[in-house]
């Protein structure tokens, strides 16, 4: 959206310059670090003066999060809309033929030392 930049001039002042392009040329072409030149919260609103479209800000670091539905266990969660892709049942899932039970005992006489690297 090109809401501008600040540069990091060291040894400079100010430290944090906005950029300024002239001829296609940055005043910040020796600089060491970059950040927006406006810190826009998630959410904010901009509106195409074109055709009114309206556009929300998300930050590329930000978090999001399904919103509490307040549910018991997933047999409350309504699924009749869900895509015919989601329509497995207890039948569709193979067993597993290795358990838990089925894995060998590790004992400190059974395992492999390494001193730096190099079996011992």
């Amino acid at each position: 959206m090109d809401l501008g930049w600040q540069c990091y001039l060291p040894g400079q002042s100010p430290l944090w310059n906005n950029e300024v392009r002239t001829n296609g040329v940055s005043n910040c072409d020796s600089a060491t670090n970059w950040r927006p030149l406006y810190s826009l919260p998630n959410g904010t609103a901009f509106v195409d003066s074109t055709d009114a479209t309206t556009y929300r800000v998300k930050a590329m670091d930000a978090q999001s999060e399904l919103a509490s539905v307040n549910v018991s266990n997933c047999t409350d969660i309504p699924v009749t809309n869900a895509p015919a892709i989601v329509s497995y049942t207890a039948a569709d899932i193979p067993t597993v033929a290795l358990t838990w039970s089925d894995l060998p005992t590790v004992s400190a006489a059974n395992t492999i030392k390494y001193i730096h690297g190099v079996e011992q």
